[in-house]
């Protein structure tokens, strides 16, 4: 009773949280102004010393007043949530740009962004349905949220490389390839083991030739970083088509594919060179979207593609094999897509070995027994040892991951009435959190492409029996939140390269023309970040170690630490070219 009063006591009336929030509107436009004003950095204390406090409070002042009368006397009601949103979220990107990467800040950043949300959320009143409620409005909204991804993080991925920033893993293999591609049909490389190979003695990935056409048009490295980034944006028209089978109405639709566009994950994988996985994000959401259309051919169609990208690729099939089986309660057909799966992957794995290569099992490494590898050990050790697998998985070094991966969804997977929706993390749980190799849970690279869709569509389906008033609030503040979140791990990227190459463009066409003055017949070992420009050159080895083969050229980076290829090359060479960061030698 005592608890009740009190919490009457303190209720807000409605005019007094709206004077709130015009009061806490103020106070971020003048903390933004404060940001703005200033070069010292709000991380350190030296930075209240530069403020001015009664700069500050007028700001305050002055918008808080704005905002409250203009609530007050004119009609214009949803004026104050609007501004208040907007504050609150140029508030936080100024606040990540200033402090990157930093995924706990961001997680209060989120707290703030969601109750900002929420109460926006409930100040709206109906917009005018004949607007909102046409499909056009979402449909136009996808084709410019593509176009807006694809220009981006293809623009800055090509400046990248242009500034000489990608390296061979992962991105060289895949310029030389083509290049074989073009002429031969192969996918030929000499860069990814330092000896001819086909690339599918280390990934099976027919899925590759799905972008030869446009390779043979536009035959160049740039290429592939524009479709990789144009692959992931089309995505949304396949978050589109869900929202749209799911029952969520265009503005929700519209909010959603926000989401998708502004995850962390996606903007972060696209930018870091070029991968097959790039197929996955577009190609798993459209295999999801003919299992809710429950269309046999469609998702067994997609399934085939899904499969094609790479041998691991058949865990996201199985996991949809069990969605079928377990959520939709497809029985028949769930369990032919899931031998599907497995077949898929048992020749895979074979013809892998047929090439003379391996699948990557050693990323399960952790899993193994003295004297005993592969994946039936690795199986074996899940099994009987469960606790050990929940340290693996739960470990402190991927809590930042789990972050990074959840809040944009405020952990909605989590919240639904249906537990079999929880099918769609297995391959978050297995590509991401069971390995010990650094790089599958880092949100950075390529690995979370087709495990971060899954879990997008299992918020959806949790979000879609929710109350309009909480779907309409998570669906706000996740797309705000997303936003952030990627403006925090990838912004100081992005401003780096462009910033690089414009201080350097000269010495970077330098840099490309002694390059191309190398004779075309050339065999050539060359440091990492300068392979990338060498893919027209049938035999190029990466320097590794010094004791390796000797080949007639060597090129280094003079950017970087020459202990190695002085070593390499001893007294064995003599300098012939020089231009921007390369020095050409040929053997004497």
């Amino acid at each position: 009773m005592i608890l009740t009063r009190l919490k009457q006591r303190l209720r807000f009336t409605p005019e007094a949280a709206r004077l709130f929030a015009a009061l806490v509107t103020g106070l971020c436009c003048a903390g933004i102004a404060g940001l703005v004003r200033t070069e010292t950095r709000f991380v350190t204390l030296l930075y209240v010393i530069d403020q001015r406090l009664p700069v500050f409070l007028w700001i305050t002042a002055a918008v808080t007043l704005l905002l409250t009368a203009v609530d007050l006397l004119t009609p214009y009601r949803r004026i104050l949530p609007a501004a208040l949103l907007a504050a609150a979220t140029q508030f936080s990107v100024l606040l990540v740009a200033e402090n990157p990467g930093n995924v706990f800040f961001n997680a209060g950043l989120a707290l703030v962004l969601l109750l900002a949300a929420g109460w926006a959320v409930r100040q709206r009143k109906p917009l005018q349905r004949a607007f909102w409620a046409d499909r056009r409005l979402a449909l136009a909204a996808a084709v410019l949220l593509f176009l807006l991804f694809s220009g981006i993080v293809g623009c800055f991925s090509i400046v990248r490389h242009m500034a000489y920033g990608a390296s061979n893993f992962d991105f060289g293999i895949f310029a030389q390839m083509f290049d074989n591609m073009k002429q031969t049909g192969l996918p030929v490389t000499t860069v990814e083991r330092n000896a001819e190979l086909t690339h599918f003695a280390v990934h099976f990935s027919p899925a590759l030739y799905l972008l030869l056409p446009g390779y043979l048009l536009f035959p160049c490295p740039a290429y592939l970083l524009a479709a990789q980034a144009a692959a992931v944006g089309s995505g949304v028209f396949a978050v589109y088509a869900i929202a749209k089978r799911l029952g969520f109405t265009p503005l929700e639709s519209v909010m959603l594919q926000t989401l998708y566009v502004a995850l962390p994950s996606l903007c972060g994988g696209a930018m870091y060179d070029f991968h097959e996985n790039c197929l996955l994000a577009p190609l798993v959401l459209w295999m999801l979207y003919f299992i809710l259309r429950d269309m046999p051919v469609g998702y067994f169609g997609f399934a085939l593609l899904v499969l094609a990208v790479k041998e691991d690729a058949a865990i996201y099939v199985m996991a949809a094999a069990l969605f079928l089986l377990l959520y939709r309660k497809r029985y028949l057909f769930g369990g032919l897509l899931l031998v599907v799966a497995v077949a898929y992957f048992i020749f895979a794995v074979s013809i892998v070995a047929w090439c003379g290569g391996a699948v990557m099992v050693s990323r399960l490494n952790n899993y193994y027994l003295p004297g005993d590898d592969g994946f039936l050990t690795v199986m074996r050790t899940c099994l009987l040892n469960m606790g050990y697998l929940f340290r693996e998985v739960f470990a402190e070094k991927k809590a930042d991951f789990l972050l990074w991966v959840f809040l944009p969804f405020y952990f909605m997977p989590f919240a639904g009435r249906r537990h079999t929706v929880l099918t769609l993390l297995i391959p978050l749980l297995v590509i991401n959190l069971m390995p010990d190799y650094v790089y599958q849970y880092d949100i950075s690279f390529q690995y979370t492409f087709g495990s971060i869709v899954m879990v997008l569509l299992a918020a959806m389906l949790v979000l879609r029996e929710a109350s309009r008033l909480r779907r309409h609030t998570v669906l706000l503040a996740g797309s705000l939140c997303a936003l952030v979140l990627t403006v925090s791990l990838n912004m100081p990227l992005m401003r780096t390269y462009w910033r690089v190459y414009q201080a350097n463009a000269d010495r970077y066409a330098a840099t490309t023309a002694c390059l191309q003055r190398l004779p075309p017949d050339a065999q050539i070992t060359a440091t990492t970040y300068l392979i990338a420009h060498l893919d027209r050159w049938d035999t190029v080895y990466m320097l590794w170690e010094a004791d390796q083969p000797q080949t007639e050229y060597a090129l280094v980076d003079t950017r970087g630490d020459q202990a190695v290829f002085r070593e390499y090359i001893g007294d064995a060479y003599e300098l012939v070219d020089a231009g921007g960061y390369c020095e050409v030698y040929r053997k004497k």
